[in-house]
C-alpha cells in the first residue's frame, strides 16, 4: 500500500473522534442542502402539476384572429400546439333571467357559452364529472350545479344564448351531454351550433404552445407582426413552469435570499472541516517534520492531507445525501398525520439534478476547506517541526497596554496577550462563533418570515358563509333563520370600490407599509384594498359598542349621507397600524358608477361625478373577522348601501346558532337551501381555530426540524474549534503551572478567554446577521420598513446558547487539563 495512504488511514483510527466530528459536519451540511433541495424540487413540481391544471398548459391566448392567421399560426415551425375557440357570449336559463342580468341584477348567473376544439380542451385541462363533450348541434355541455336542480345527462334544458353586448339572443332546447368537473361558469356548444350562431362574424380564441426549444421571445414578436389579433394574453405561469421566463415577470428575490442562505451554509460547513483539518496540522507539525527528515517530499505530505479529504467525501456525502432524503419523508409524514396539512397533496419527487448538486455541494465544502491545509502542511520545516517550535515574533512594549490600570490580575493580561500572539487562532475561534450565530438568525428569520402570513384568521360568530359567484338574494339569507338552532343570521354587503380620501388624513404608518397607495388633487386612493360595506340593524346596534369618535346616525345612513370608517388595519409588516386619521364631518367620495378603474391614467378626476358622504362615525373593531381586517373598510347601513352603490350585493352572511344547537345538521339544512342556487363557502369558526392550531404545530415541526440541523452545525464548528484550541495549548499551559500557577487560575484564565471570544464572536455575528436580516426582510417582504425587534429577540437567544455551548466544549479539555503530565506536555508528549 502507498506510504501516503497508510499514514492517513492510521491516523484517521487513531484520532476517531476528530474524525466522526468532521465527517458528521460533512453529513449534516449534505443532508441539510439535499433535504432542502428536495422539497423544493416536491414543491415545485406540485405547482408546476397543480398550475397547469389550473392554468392550462398553454403559453398564449390570441383573441380576435382570424382563419387565416389560424393556419399560419398552425404552420409556425416555433409553435408544437393550437388549439381554437368560439366565444359566443353568455347564457342563460330563461329569457327573464337574461333580461335581468342586462339591468345589473348581480344574483343572476350567467353562463360563459363558448365552443372548444379537442387541442383546446387538452391545453386547458378541462375535465368532466361525467358524459361527453358536445358533438352534435343541439348537445351542450353544463356545470356540475346544474345537477342540484336535477339534471342529468341526456335531460332536455331550454337555454337563452345572448351575443356580445346582449344585441343578439337565441332561445334553444338542447340536450346536456355532460357535466363539468369544476365550478366555473361555462357551457359548451357544439361547433356547428357555434359557427351558425355566430354567422359571419367568425373570430377566433387561439390557444398557442410552442416547442421546447423554441426562442419564446423572438417567435412571440414574429407571431405577432404576421397575425391579427385584437388581444394577447400570456400564461406565465405556466411558461415558469417550463423555465421560459418573459421580460419583467420573474420574481427572483426568493432565490436571492435561498442562494444567500445556501453560501452561508457553505461557509459555516466549511469552516467545521477546515478547523479540523487546520488543527490536524498543528497536532502533526512534528510528526509531518520527521517524514520530512526521513526523505518524505513535500507532497507525499500533502497526498496524507487529500488522501483524508477523499475519505471524507467518500463516506460523509453518501450518508448525507440519504440522510436528508430520509430526514425530509419523515418530516412530511409527521406532518400529514395531521388533519389540516400544508403538505397533504406534495408527494416527495427525488431529482437526479438535486443529488449532484447534494454531492458536488459536500465536495466543494471538503475541497475548499483543506485547500489552506494542504498548503500549510507543504511548507513545514523540518528542523523546526522536529525541534516542536517554530519563530514567534516579539511583542514590544507589552506593559505599556496595561500600566495606566492598577490591580488588573496577571491572567487577565495574559488572556489579551495570547489572543496577540495567537492572532490567526483566535480569528479562526471568533469566526467560527461569529458564522453560527449568522446561520442561526438568518435562517430562522428567512423561515419565520416565509411563514410569518400563517396567523389566526377567523370569524366572530360560529358559521361565515361566503360566494366569489354569484349574489346571495335577500330572502334567500333571512330564509336561514328559519333552520332549527339558529339563533341570529348578520348578513354583509360588500364590494371592493374606490373611496377617495382626503390625503391629509392620511396615516404615515399606513401610507410607508401599503404599496398601492395614490393620490392627487388633495385626495388619496387604495387600488386594492379599500371595501364599502352595508350592515344590517342587528349588527349596527352591536356595532355602537366600538364607537370611539362621533355617533351613529340611522337617518343619515340610509339616505347615503353619511358613512362609518374603521379605525385600524393589520400590516403583516409593521402589525395593526391607523390607516386614517379620519374625523368627523371629514368628505370623501365614492366611485359608486366605476367611473375611474385606475385614476391614476386620468389627468384629473371630476369630483362632481362621484357620491360625496361625510364621515359619521369611527369604529374600532370588526364585528365580522375576530382577528380584525387588512384592509381599509367604510360602513353603511343595507338601505344606504343600496342607495350609494345602487343594487343588493350580499356575498357574506355569518349564523350564530344556539348553544345546544345540532351542527351538523343545521350544516345538512343549509346546503339544501343554498345547494340548488349558490356556489359558496361555509367556514366553521371552531374548525378554523383547529386548523390552525394544526397548521401552527406543522410550522414549528418544520422551522425547527431545518434550525436544529443548522444550530447542530454551528454547535459542532464551536464545540470543535474551542475544545481543539485547548488541546492544542497544553504544552504552553504546563509552562504555566510549572512557574507556579495554580490549575483554578488556569481554569479562571480559560473560562474567560471563552467569555472573550464569545463577545468577539457575538459582535461580529451581530454585524454579518443584521446585514443578512436586512437583506432577507427587505426581499421577502418587500417593504420600506424593517422590524428589528424580531432580529433583536433572535440575537438575545444566539447568544445565550453561544456561552452555553462555549462553557459545555470547555468542560472535558478542562477535566485534561487537570489530569495532565506536566514534565510530559513540557516536551510535548502525551
Amino acid at each position: 500500500m502507498n506510504i501516503s495512504k497508510l499514514l492517513a488511514l492510521r491516523y484517521i483510527k487513531r484520532q476517531k473522534r476528530r474524525t466522526i466530528v468532521t465527517i458528521l459536519g460533512v453529513i449534516l451540511s449534505v443532508a441539510l442542502f439535499t433535504s432542502i433541495g428536495v422539497m423544493l424540487y416536491s414543491i415545485q413540481n406540485y405547482q408546476s402539476s397543480y398550475q397547469s391544471s389550473l392554468n392550462g398548459s398553454y403559453d398564449v391566448i390570441y383573441e380576435g384572429v382570424n382563419s387565416d392567421s389560424v393556419e399560419y399560426l398552425k404552420n409556425n415551425y416555433s409553435v408544437d400546439k393550437v388549439g381554437t375557440a368560439l366565444d359566443l357570449g353568455n347564457g342563460f336559463i330563461s329569457k327573464e333571467e337574461a333580461d335581468k342580468y342586462a339591468l345589473g341584477d348581480s344574483s343572476v348567473r350567467a353562463y360563459t357559452a363558448v365552443y372548444f376544439d379537442n387541442e383546446t380542451v387538452k391545453m386547458t385541462s378541462v375535465k368532466l364529472k361525467e358524459g361527453i363533450f358536445p358533438k352534435q348541434e343541439n348537445q351542450v355541455l353544463v356545470p356540475k350545479i346544474l345537477m342540484n336542480k336535477g339534471y342529468r345527462v341526456n335531460s332536455k334544458i331550454k337555454l337563452c344564448i345572448a351575443g356580445s353586448g346582449m344585441k343578439k339572443s337565441q332561445e334553444k332546447e338542447f340536450v346536456i351531454s355532460g357535466f363539468l368537473d369544476n365550478d366555473e361558469n361555462i357551457i359548451y356548444l357544439s361547433k356547428d351550433f357555434s359557427e351558425e350562431f355566430l354567422a359571419g362574424n367568425k373570430n377566433y380564441r387561439v390557444f398557442v404552445s410552442l416547442k421546447n426549444e423554441a426562442d419564446y421571445k423572438k417567435s412571440f414578436r414574429i407571431i405577432q407582426k404576421q397575425i391579427k389579433c385584437n388581444n394577447v394574453s400570456y400564461n406565465y405561469t405556466g411558461m415558469a413552469n417550463k423555465g421560459k421566463y418573459m421580460e419583467n415577470y420573474s420574481d427572483y428575490s426568493n432565490l436571492f435570499v435561498i442562494c444567500l442562505l445556501g453560501v452561508v451554509i457553505l461557509i459555516a460547513s466549511a469552516l467545521v472541516i477546515y478547523s479540523a483539518f487546520n488543527i490536524s496540522i498543528f497536532e502533526r507539525i512534528k510528526e509531518f517534520g520527521v517524514l520530512r527528515a526521513v526523505g518524505a517530499s513535500r507532497y507525499q505530505i500533502k497526498s496524507i492531507i487529500f488522501i483524508e479529504s477523499c475519505i471524507m467525501i467518500i463516506v460523509g456525502i453518501p450518508i448525507g445525501i440519504l440522510c436528508g432524503i430520509a430526514a425530509i419523508k419523515i418530516l412530511v409524514f409527521i406532518v400529514n398525520l395531521s388533519k389540516f396539512n400544508m403538505f397533504r397533496d406534495i408527494n416527495i419527487h427525488i431529482s437526479l439534478s438535486v443529488i449532484i448538486s447534494g454531492a458536488v455541494f459536500g465536495v466543494l465544502c471538503i475541497i475548499f476547506s483543506s485547500i489552506v491545509p494542504v498548503i500549510k502542511s507543504g511548507r513545514i520545516n523540518p528542523i523546526e517541526a522536529i525541534k516542536g517550535f517554530k519563530k514567534i515574533k516579539l511583542l514590544k512594549h507589552k506593559r505599556k497596554h496595561f500600566k495606566f490600570i492598577k490591580g488588573i490580575k496577571f491572567e487577565t493580561i495574559l488572556i489579551f496577550r495570547n489572543i496577540k500572539r495567537n492572532k490567526g487562532r483566535f480569528r479562526l475561534v471568533v469566526l467560527s462563533i461569529a458564522v453560527s450565530i449568522t446561520i442561526f438568525i438568518s435562517f430562522y428569520s428567512f423561515v419565520m418570515l416565509i411563514f410569518r402570513n400563517i396567523g389566526k384568521v377567523g370569524y366572530k360568530r360560529d358559521m361565515h358563509i361566503s360566494t366569489t359567484d354569484i349574489t346571495f338574494k335577500k330572502e334567500d339569507i333571512y330564509d336561514m333563520k328559519n333552520i332549527k338552532g339558529v339563533k341570529e343570521i348578520y348578513p354583509l354587503e360588500e364590494s371592493s370600490i374606490l373611496i377617495f380620501c382626503p390625503l391629509n388624513r392620511l396615516s404615515e404608518n399606513f401610507k410607508k407599509t401599503s404599496r398601492t397607495i395614490h393620490y392627487k388633487q388633495g385626495y388619496f386612493w387604495d387600488t386594492y384594498n379599500i371595501y364599502f360595506s352595508g350592515y344590517d340593524s342587528n349588527e349596527l346596534d352591536e356595532i355602537k359598542d366600538y364607537v370611539i369618535k362621533g355617533k351613529i346616525d340611522i337617518d343619515k345612513l340610509n339616505k347615503g349621507e353619511e358613512v362609518l370608517v374603521f379605525e385600524k388595519v393589520n400590516s403583516r409588516t409593521t402589525g395593526e397600524v391607523n390607516e386614517t386619521n379620519l374625523q368627523i364631518g371629514d368628505e370623501i367620495y365614492i366611485d359608486n358608477n366605476n367611473i375611474y378603474k385606475k385614476p391614476e391614467d386620468y389627468p384629473k378626476i371630476d369630483f362632481q361625478k362621484l357620491k360625496k358622504v361625510k364621515v359619521g362615525a369611527v369604529i374600532s373593531k370588526s364585528i365580522f373577522q375576530a382577528y380584525g381586517g387588512s384592509s381599509m373598510l367604510f360602513i353603511s347601513s343595507l338601505e344606504g348601501y343600496k342607495n350609494i352603490v345602487g343594487h343588493n350585493n350580499f356575498s357574506d352572511f355569518e349564523v350564530e346558532l344556539f348553544k345546544n344547537a345540532d351542527k351538523k345538521k343545521v350544516k345538512q339544512k343549509i346546503k339544501s337551501k343554498l345547494g340548488v342556487n349558490y356556489k359558496y363557502t361555509l367556514q366553521d369558526s371552531e374548525e378554523i381555530q383547529k386548523e390552525y392550531e394544526e397548521s401552527k404545530i406543522e410550522v414549528f415541526i418544520l422551522i425547527y426540524g431545518f434550525i436544529g440541523v443548522i444550530s447542530l452545525i454551528g454547535i459542532l464548528n464551536i464545540v470543535n474549534t474551542v475544545n481543539t484550541n485547548l488541546i492544542l495549548r497544553l504544552k504552553e499551559f504546563a509552562c504555566l503551572i510549572a512557574v507556579g500557577m495554580s490549575i483554578s487560575d488556569l481554569k479562571k484564565m480559560l473560562l474567560k478567554e471563552g467569555i472573550l471570544y464569545g463577545i468577539y464572536g457575538t459582535i461580529y455575528g451581530m454585524i454579518f446577521s443584521s446585514g443578512l436580516y436586512y437583506i432577507i426582510y427587505k426581499s421577502i417582504l418587500k417593504t420600506e420598513t424593517v422590524i428589528w425587534y424580531m432580529y433583536a429577540k433572535e440575537v438575545i437567544v444566539s447568544v445565550i446558547s453561544v456561552i452555553i455551548i462555549i462553557f459545555v466544549s470547555m468542560i472535558f479539555p478542562l477535566k485534561r487539563i487537570e489530569k495532565m503530565n506536566i514534565i510530559e506536555n513540557m516536551r510535548g508528549e502525551e
